[in-house]
């Protein structure tokens, strides 16, 4: 093995690029796909262990005690098969299957202000609409009538935190949560990573689903 005099007759500046040294993490990911409007193909996860969980909220009026209660969450892992209009998206050529969002979920929740919490927009985007019995194995039930064969319109957000100090970017900030808006670069298009305004520390986003609408078509 040569040593490093010898190494250095064949290296140019080009050879060792500076680091960035506040990159997002090995093994870190861009999100699957970009913001906006895409048609989607309804997925449960695979084990149906991990199609619920539970959302604790408090619900106590303001200068109350803490009252916690739980909300059922479902889980889902979309698929994105087509943009806004539901032209179909291409397979790729490389074999490789079209983007799934994971850890996508609806939460039962809602406020005395909201007129529909949003899983149960999320169940009306897939033409379910409880009549009956409306409990956890019902919609259980209802859910799974429609695993892998139903698609729905989602807009997509990107978003990142920062555990460190709680920093959050988004492409649709929420200022009642101080998010920060998501910069872009000079053509207008938002930026691949975010910086941490105090740390220094970069991100990638996490695509998500913020809103959900049937398909109206036969698509």
């Amino acid at each position: 093995m040569p040593d490093l005099s010898e190494l250095m007759k064949d290296l140019t500046p080009e050879s060792t690029p500076e680091v960035d040294w506040d990159a997002p993490e090995a093994g870190s990911t861009p999100p699957a796909i970009g913001v906006g409007t895409y048609l989607f193909a309804f997925h449960l996860p695979k084990d149906k262990k991990d199609w619920f969980d539970k959302q604790m909220v408090n619900v106590a009026e303001k200068g109350q005690p803490e009252n916690k209660r739980a909300f059922l969450k479902v889980n889902y892992e979309p698929q994105a098969i087509g943009d806004k209009d539901g032209t179909l998206f291409s397979r790729p050529e490389d074999g490789s299957e079209l983007p799934i969002l994971k850890f996508q979920n609806a939460s039962f929740f809602k406020t005395e202000k909201m007129l529909i919490s949003f899983a149960g927009e999320l169940m009306r985007a897939l033409g379910l609409r409880l009549t009956g019995r409306f409990d956890p194995p019902a919609i259980e039930e209802a859910f799974s009538t429609v695993d892998g064969r139903v698609n729905f319109y989602g807009e997509v957000k990107w978003e990142a935190y920062f555990k460190s100090d709680g920093t959050r970017f988004s492409t649709s900030p929420n200022k009642k949560k101080n998010d920060l808006p998501w910069p872009k670069d000079q053509e207008g298009k938002f930026t691949l990573t975010v910086e941490n305004p105090t740390t220094g520390q970069k991100a990638f986003g996490r695509a998500i689903i913020t809103r959900v609408k049937a398909v109206s078509n036969g698509q």
